[in-house]
């Protein structure tokens, strides 16, 4: 990362501003995805990085034609979810369309922009390899479900990310937004630029992990406490303000109205009846459910102490969901090595993770880094979970942040919890109606829409109090 940093400052010296947002969108792109956020872990860093795309967004403020306002809403508020790309399958895109589908459409007139920056672009990241894909081809039926439930505008991303992003700027801005919720980190340079540029009266980041800082972000909305509190000096320092969601949230009551409809003994013991070999109707099942969970599983000591468990247990089976691939071979040889790999399954990851969630006992939430979806879907379908807070990172302690009182904080609290749940029915039946109920009335998608929509009421009442500007080309 260290050297896109410095050729982004060079081309900032040298007045290309094209190419700095392509240096920053390739530090920050490869230190997301590559190497784990290991230098931007707090907004500190994300701060430096938004430094830098004001100095770089600078020279462009002068000539860019001066932002108004919308009239204050008379009846319905008119917001704008900004995404860098739509895909199947991915989080993220369902997050923004089921906000999109939650929003009460008598007080807000929805829109969802798709700036398509990353891997749709004409012609290509001179920087980045990332396949070139449209979010019209990758997101498929959500898109169409999109469409449904907003106005939705898909940007071409044609040109260098400078003339991308002014071609994008005049015709957003005819719309009238009142607020623009940026759904963006600091890898994402056309919605940094439009941010700087103005959209709207009330500009938020919408924030997963690393926030975006850029100057015309006057508020960041976070979905996990600690990362809030941990980043709050830093925000308080630029003036930009702080709210607070559970969650991005989780399809819990979709999922818990399927099961009630379902006989559960009956889908489990057809389900476990197809592994390879059959898993038997009263062998407590294990489940850890990742796409990445090779990765997982081999960073940290999940896959040795999973070991020590089931050779403790010898009843006990465990299915890992996304194991079924050649990385997964390491933690098999590793399984193997402590005698337990004749009670371990691999599935590929699964379309419809129901099934699944119906035949076994307890969901192994895997450690130091696990997921959160995931978590929710147990939750919500009546399975017992168990969580671990690992660290301070987004991925080490959102299960526990869902799971929430439940969760564990020691290594040897996780193991504890899970052998005491795998032998005691009752306090299985207990955690798992505990957390259907957190599931349902805390972190289902309704909930979560609900909660935003109460921030956005509440800001747009208020006169704007907007965070530092760009600061004036030399």
């Amino acid at each position: 990362m260290a050297a896109w940093l410095h050729r982004a400052r060079a081309a900032i010296a040298a007045g290309h501003t094209a190419d700095a947002l392509e240096a920053l969108c390739a530090a920050s792109a490869v230190d997301i995805q590559q190497h784990r956020q290991h230098y931007l872990a707090s907004a500190v860093q994300a701060g430096e990085v938004a430094d830098l795309y004001a100095q770089a967004l600078a020279p462009i403020a002068a000539v860019a034609p001066p932002f108004q306002p919308p009239p204050p809403p008379s009846g319905q508020l008119r917001i704008a979810y900004l995404v860098p790309n739509l895909v199947q399958g991915q989080a993220a895109s369902l997050n923004v369309v089921r906000y999109a589908e939650c929003h009460d459409r008598d007080r807000f007139d929805v829109h969802a922009v798709i700036t398509d920056e990353l891997f749709a672009r004409t012609p290509p990241s001179p920087r980045l390899h990332l396949p070139s894909l449209t979010s019209s081809v990758a997101a498929g039926p959500l898109l169409s479900r999109l469409r449904a439930a907003a106005t939705v505008h898909l940007l071409p991303s044609t040109g260098d990310l400078l003339t991308a992003s002014a071609a994008a700027l005049r015709p957003l801005r005819a719309l009238g937004f009142h607020a623009a919720i940026f759904v963006a980190s600091p890898a994402c340079p056309i919605q940094a630029t439009l941010a700087a540029l103005r959209l709207a009266p009330r500009q938020y980041n919408l924030n997963i992990g690393v926030p975006l800082l850029s100057p015309g972000i006057d508020a960041v909305i976070y979905n996990n406490h600690h990362r809030a509190e941990a980043d709050l000096p830093e925000l308080t320092a630029r003036k930009i303000a702080r709210h607070t969601a559970l969650t991005a949230g989780g399809n819990a009551r979709e999922i818990a109205a399927r099961v009630a409809g379902l006989d559960r003994a009956r889908i489990a013991a057809q389900f476990r009846a197809t592994l390879d070999p059959a898993v038997p109707p009263d062998a407590p099942l294990l489940l850890s459910i990742a796409n990445q969970l090779p990765t997982r599983m081999l960073h940290g000591t999940f896959t040795a102490d999973l070991a020590r468990f089931l050779k403790a247990h010898p009843q006990a089976h465990f299915l890992a969901v996304g194991g079924q691939s050649e990385a997964y071979a390491p933690v098999l040889r590793q399984l193997a090595s402590a005698g337990v790999a004749d009670r371990v399954r691999t599935l590929a990851s699964q379309s419809d993770i129901l099934p699944t969630l119906l035949a076994a006992d307890l969901l192994l939430n895997e450690y130091p880094e696990g997921g959160g979806n995931t978590v929710i879907e147990a939750m919500a379908a009546g399975l017992p979970v168990v969580a671990l807070h690992a660290g301070e990172r987004h991925a080490e302690h959102i299960g526990a942040l869902l799971l929430g009182p439940q969760a564990s904080r020691t290594h040897h609290d996780y193991w504890s919890a899970a052998s005491a749940l795998l032998t005691d029915p009752g306090l299985r039946a207990a955690r798992a109606a505990e957390a259907r109920d957190r599931a349902l009335n805390e972190l289902d998608y309704t909930a979560i829409t609900a909660c935003y929509q109460r921030i956005l009421s509440g800001d747009l009442s208020q006169p704007p109090s907007h965070a530092a500007p760009l600061p004036t080309a030399a």
